[in-house]
């Protein structure tokens, strides 16, 4: 598995190969391109800097609704500040905070959880 990778993710190759994967199976992305765009930048705002707005946070995995959305998440938030969107996460939450995006994700069906 890549360093920093979602589980069930990895570079962009391998999350595009996903995706197509997932879209075989009848799993789409729920929103078009520039939405994810707009999710990656609040998940950013929301931890960049002294202190982190878990609500955002929160918020932001609250609109997504399958494996294909989270994938195209990851892919919209790619590398920044050398970190993937995990290692933001793992970084700025702590283990109860990533356990209740966890259960959220699990609520939905969402397979791809943070680790």
């Amino acid at each position: 598995q890549a360093k920093g990778a979602i589980e069930g993710f990895g570079t962009k190759v391998q999350s595009k190969s996903t995706l197509t994967v997932l879209q075989s199976q009848g799993i789409k992305p729920s929103y078009g391109s520039d939405t994810y765009a707009k999710f990656a930048d609040r998940m950013e705002i929301a931890m960049k800097g002294a202190g982190t707005d878990e609500d955002i946070i929160y918020k932001v995995y609250s609109y997504l609704h399958n494996d294909a959305d989270m994938v195209k998440l990851n892919q919209a938030f790619g590398i920044r500040n050398e970190s993937t969107l995990r290692e933001w996460l793992l970084g700025d939450l702590d283990a109860s905070e990533i356990a209740k995006i966890n259960e959220l994700l699990r609520d939905k069906g969402i397979t791809r959880l943070i680790k």
